[in-house]
């Protein structure tokens, strides 16, 4: 596709639409003077004036500036800085809506979704057709990824269980695993055992161990991140817990959901009103 591409003489905003519509996954694709995104923008875009990065942290080593760790307290605010703000008044985040000219800084937007939905016969037609997008999407990931052992994070949301079904679904081989964390529910410690013995598969719960917090790591992800996110896998990654799926040197790849506070509207059940106006959330951004 990108080669077809790549042979235009004139390559429009339409031709690269039409190229990626089919694809999914974690990417950036620069044609001429444009950066696109995946569409969730899981890479990210931080630019100014001069510089265009996927990390904050970058930038700010590039330009000297001093880092400013957004003041985020769990259920006080979402867990991450959602949109284009930043801690620096002049930095900006590209949105998964948005184009960016490198050279001019220029923005402007791109539909998210196609034009016209695609028309079914009955819901069960509608609902099939979601399904084989996730399990050709998973067989090929497991093409992709066929010299690895392939684990799939396990708590006991509706993402993570409709993820589980879909993997069984694709009939790939697969582990799965739970990684216990402060706030951990009483489902995720129930739930996800009982799930991998039905469907036989193998299934790790994997605790803490306090001696093996890294202070290292901990300022390692804060800095990573620039604090633009506080969630579980900070203590996670500090406490070393993803290191012990891996087995005799094998090479891994971890599966996850992120979806869960979308799909329960968790963030406005939480915050109500507030949400309309996310500087009253965080205040300084």
């Amino acid at each position: 596709e990108l080669q077809v591409l790549s042979h235009q003489s004139k390559i429009s905003h339409e031709d690269v639409f039409e190229v990626e519509k089919t694809w999914s996954g974690r990417y950036l694709l620069i044609v001429g003077e444009w950066i696109y995104t995946d569409a969730c923008g899981f890479l990210g875009v931080f630019f100014d004036e001069r510089i265009v990065t996927s990390s904050l942290n970058v930038l700010c080593t590039l330009e000297g500036r001093e880092m400013i760790f957004p003041d985020i307290s769990h259920r006080r605010m979402p867990d991450f800085v959602p949109g284009i703000r930043t801690p620096y008044s002049n930095v900006i985040r590209l949105l998964p809506s948005q184009l960016l000219n490198y050279t001019t800084k220029e923005t402007c937007t791109r539909p998210l979704l196609i034009d016209k939905a695609p028309e079914y016969s009955s819901e069960e037609d509608r609902i099939k057709d979601v399904v084989n997008h996730f399990v050709y999407s998973i067989q090929n990931f497991s093409k992709l990824f066929s010299d690895h052992q392939i684990w799939l994070a396990v708590p006991a949301g509706r993402d993570s269980r409709a993820t589980l079904a879909c993997f069984e679904k694709a009939q790939v081989n697969f582990s799965t695993f739970t990684l216990w964390h402060n706030n951990i529910s009483q489902p995720d410690c129930i739930i996800p055992r009982r799930l991998a013995k039905a469907l036989h598969r193998p299934y790790r719960f994997i605790k803490r161990d306090e001696s093996h917090f890294s202070q290292k790591r901990y300022e390692d992800y804060k800095i990573h991140t620039t604090g633009m996110a506080v969630d579980a896998d900070w203590q996670l990654y500090a406490y070393n817990q993803f290191q012990a799926l891996q087995e005799a040197q094998r090479k891994i790849v971890i599966v996850r959901n992120g979806v869960w506070e979308i799909t329960s509207d968790y963030y406005r059940a939480l915050f109500g009103d507030k949400c309309n106006d996310l500087t009253t959330l965080y205040p300084g951004i």
